[in-house]
């Protein structure tokens, strides 16, 4: 029985850490992203003021910095570090709500759904 529970406590402690590190890899998506409608609004794809744009775009990166510098530096077995990441990314897209367009916010919505559920 003691077998069993260690690689149980081993398995789980795999699982979280590899449950962090997608939800890392979705954060760096989602900048990514963003970074590339903020390109796409400078060259004139999307009509939006190109301050209003470069505000959303900057404070989504700061706020996200917190996040990126726990999970690079720190032990990526902390469950608390996914719950943090889930909620920078619930402010960062009420952010973007708030300042853009439906068209864009549509964009970044479909892809947060696709980094919460990978």
């Amino acid at each position: 029985m003691d077998n069993f529970n260690a690689r149980y406590e081993k398995e789980l402690a795999y699982q979280e850490i590899t449950s962090n590190k997608y939800t890392l890899y979705g954060i760096l998506l989602f900048i990514g992203v963003e970074l590339l409608i903020w390109i796409l609004n400078i060259i004139g794809f999307f009509e939006l003021d190109n301050q209003i744009m470069s505000a959303v775009i900057g404070s989504s990166i700061v706020l996200f910095i917190p996040i990126i510098l726990i999970m690079v530096k720190g032990d990526l077995s902390k469950p608390a570090y996914k719950y943090i990441a889930m909620t920078q990314i619930c402010i960062i897209t009420g952010t973007i709500i708030t300042f853009l367009s439906y068209k864009l916010t549509i964009v970044l919505n479909l892809l947060i759904t696709l980094s919460i559920n990978s």
